[in-house]
C-alpha cells in the first residue's frame, strides 16, 4: 500500500466550515457591457451555494441543492499574513491558487 501524503504545514485559519456569499461576490461585480437581467440572473444564480470544509488534510467541497460532494487531499505550500498556498495531492493535478484569508466572498460557518 503507498504512503499516504501528510501536510507538514496547517494554517489553522482555514479549518472550519465556509460557503460562499452571492451578495459579497456581486457587491463590486463589473458587469460586461449590454449584458441583460436575464443573464444577470443567471449567473448570481450559480453563487452562494459552494460550501468548503477544510481539515487538516482535506478539502470537502458541497453543493447542497445539487447532492454532490467531493472530498480531496491537499498540502500547504506556503502562507503569509493574507493568504495560504496549497498543493492538490491527486495524480496529474497541479497547484491551486492561493486562498485569500480574509476574502470577503466567504463566511465562516459555525465554528
Amino acid at each position: 500500500m503507498p504512503a499516504k501524503a501528510r501536510s507538514s504545514k496547517i494554517d489553522r485559519r482555514l479549518l472550519g466550515s465556509w460557503k460562499s456569499d452571492a451578495k459579497r461576490t456581486f457587491a463590486d461585480w463589473s458587469w460586461k457591457k449590454g449584458t441583460t437581467s436575464v443573464g444577470k440572473a443567471r449567473l448570481k444564480s450559480l453563487f452562494g451555494k459552494l460550501e468548503i470544509t477544510y481539515t487538516r488534510n482535506r478539502i470537502i467541497s458541497r453543493l447542497p441543492h445539487l447532492q454532490w460532494e467531493e472530498a480531496q487531499r491537499y498540502t500547504m505550500l506556503g502562507t503569509d499574513a493574507e493568504s495560504a498556498a496549497i498543493g492538490d495531492l491527486r495524480p496529474g493535478m497541479s497547484v491551486q491558487p492561493s486562498i485569500d484569508t480574509k476574502a470577503d466572498a466567504l463566511e465562516r460557518q459555525g465554528n
